[in-house]
């Protein structure tokens, strides 16, 4: 993704980040890809004692996180069983290293159109991960919503319908059309 490109989907996702934020009283993040990691380029913290805050600019794996598996489960099926092939190394001990049980949650993740994530990435927390189309259906960001996992649970049945909300507004602005049944 471009330099050019970057600013334009953090200045589009600034209002869908606080939006998102203020509807499920989480920090929501907006992350890109680049090469088979991804990194956090934007967050709206909320406004409570205990939150959740990402650094910004630190590369994490494709398999680690709801917001790296979101990327992982819409590319090309070649780059997939490339990134599959690599030594996949756990971030902590919840994070899934096995090729074929994460092929199995490509194929839910896909079908249901968000990641989870409990403890995968970071010990503690939770989060649930939206990828945002361009007009090719490319996934160009993913936008997510994080949170410790003690109380992030029971929030999760609020998080999914404004995540994945956000991520369609923002998919149409970039020029994605959505087919039946997706």
């Amino acid at each position: 993704m471009t330099c050019l490109a970057q600013l334009d989907i953090r200045s589009l996702a600034a209002p869908e980040l606080v939006l998102l934020s203020k509807g499920a009283n989480e920090t929501a993040t907006l992350s890109i890809r680049s090469g088979f990691e991804r990194l956090y380029v934007d967050q709206v913290t909320p406004n409570r004692e205990i939150v959740m805050m990402v650094a910004m600019g630190i590369t994490h794996p494709l398999h680690a996180g709801s917001s790296s598996k979101a990327f992982l489960a819409w590319l090309p099926p070649s780059e997939i069983v490339q990134f599959l092939r690599r030594k996949l190394k756990p971030v902590t001990p919840q994070t899934i290293i096995d090729p074929q049980k994460i092929m199995n949650e490509i194929r839910l993740i896909r079908n249901r159109g968000y990641s989870q994530s409990v403890g995968e990435r970071q010990s503690g927390s939770a989060s649930v991960a939206a990828p945002i189309f361009d007009r090719s259906g490319t996934p160009i960001a993913v936008i997510s919503v994080c949170g410790p996992s003690d109380r992030f649970k029971s929030e999760l049945p609020n998080c999914i319908p404004l995540l994945l909300e956000s991520a369609a507004r923002l998919s149409k602005r970039m020029g994605y059309v959505a087919q039946k049944g997706t």
